[in-house]
């Protein structure tokens, strides 16, 4: 069977953005309810842990799946699955503290080793780790962090780090270029980022139509349904 590893990394969606900024991939959160379980959880814990659960019940793994999926798949992803012991123990890590950033000092350089919450608190597990792997965190944290589409019509302000859950209408997607700096996509949200009601429509099974970007920094996700 393959490593959580290899199916985290073959679940991966690319976006099909292309010469700007919010180009990359993301996982789809129904991969995450789908291979982040409590089984597939203890089976990435060191040796001890696991006999350890044998003789007494482990609450570990179901902390995780209750609200810090996202936080141990980058683990897998950096290869530092075991990590999730501290960040859960000592920092008590959800989703809900994603993305993480370093902490800049009163100097105004960033300390390479404090990293704080999206709320501004210090993730005190990081003290420990070597650069180059809170480096690898923060870099892949971002292909947990595609939104979800909650209403229809309604600008969305994510960062320009931050990949959007589509997925292209067609092979080759044409790109409109407008003025200043606008670039419209074609392309459908992931069915599974979607939270709007399907009532609109009782033959849609993917909202789709446009996403204007402008100059990288704000997705203004203008309305779309399948007809």
């Amino acid at each position: 069977m393959p490593s959580l590893y290899s199916q985290l990394v073959g679940a991966l969606i690319p976006c099909p953005l292309e010469d700007h900024s919010l180009k990359s991939q993301y996982l789809p959160c129904n991969v995450l309810d789908d291979l982040i379980t409590p089984e597939s959880i203890s089976a990435q814990l060191p040796l001890t842990d696991r006999l350890y659960s044998y003789l007494i019940s482990d609450p570990l793994p179901s902390l995780v799946c209750q609200g810090a999926k996202k936080v141990f798949a980058i683990l897998v992803f950096i290869g530092e699955p075991q990590a999730i012991r501290d960040l859960i123990d000592k920092d008590n890590i959800t989703d809900a503290d994603l993305p993480l950033c370093r902490k800049n000092s009163e100097s105004g350089a960033r300390d390479y080793n404090t990293v704080v919450s999206r709320a501004g608190h210090i993730i005190h597990s990081f003290a420990s780790w070597k650069e180059a792997r809170i480096r690898d965190f923060l870099v892949n944290q971002w292909v947990v962090q595609a939104p979800m589409l909650s209403e229809l019509g309604k600008e969305v302000k994510i960062d320009p780090q931050c990949p959007l859950p589509l997925i292209p209408l067609h092979k080759k997607s044409p790109e409109l270029h407008g003025s200043l700096g606008v670039v419209v996509h074609q392309g459908r949200f992931h069915p599974a980022h979607q939270l709007v009601s399907l009532t609109v429509s009782a033959r849609a099974t993917s909202l789709s139509g446009c996403l204007h970007v402008c100059l990288g920094f704000t997705a203004d996700l203008k309305r779309a349904q399948n007809a």
